[in-house]
């Protein structure tokens, strides 16, 4: 997504996630933080799925 924003495909304890997360640098190495979210592959579909609604909601803040 971005140097410090990246998307990977892992497995937990026997589930295939998706994972968005923050990354920092560290001694010229891009290291995970704890800030994101780790979706299981039915997680990711709904949200795929609402993406509409998503934006609808965005734009109201605007």
């Amino acid at each position: 997504l971005s140097e410090d924003c990246k998307v990977s495909i892992s497995s937990f304890e026997g589930q295939t996630r998706v994972d968005i997360r923050k990354y920092y640098k560290k001694e010229n190495e891009w290291l995970p933080t704890k800030k994101g979210i780790s979706l299981t592959i039915e997680e990711f579909e709904a949200l795929e799925k609402h993406t509409d609604q998503i934006r609808e909601l965005m734009k109201d803040q605007k």
